[in-house]
């Protein structure tokens, strides 16, 4: 499936998964992130230090300064990855892949059957 096609939170965590931090500039560029998608995530999925809820996926780290330099625009405010982010991500993999191996079950009980049938009508 192609990224762009890709649901954005499963994106964005996707693309945060590995990185120590993470800029809003950073994830605006890197996942070429529209001004609708922009506005969603500033809204709704970034924890600021004001507070956080359950449908947070990004914590806010740094504000002031990063490595010695001020940051000066809220778009170079860091992120980081919460810890239930990735475990919603686990769920949905665990999902995906259950979804599959339930499928090649089916398949392998309808062969069965079907020889099952044959057998007993030869």
């Amino acid at each position: 499936m192609d990224l762009k096609e890709q649901n954005l939170v499963l994106r964005i965590i996707q693309y945060s998964i590995n990185k120590d931090s993470l800029t809003m500039r950073e994830l605006i560029r890197d996942l070429k992130l529209d001004e609708f998608n922009q506005r969603y995530v500033q809204l709704f999925l970034l924890g600021t230090h004001n507070g956080m809820n359950s449908n947070h996926i990004l914590g806010e780290v740094v504000r002031d300064v990063f490595q010695g330099t001020a940051i000066v625009n809220h778009l170079d405010y860091r992120y980081k990855l919460l810890p239930s982010a990735v475990f919603q991500y686990v769920d949905y993999l665990e999902i995906k892949e259950a979804r599959k191996n339930a499928r090649q079950a089916f398949i392998l009980s309808v062969i069965a059957i079907l020889l099952a049938l044959w057998q007993v009508l030869s």
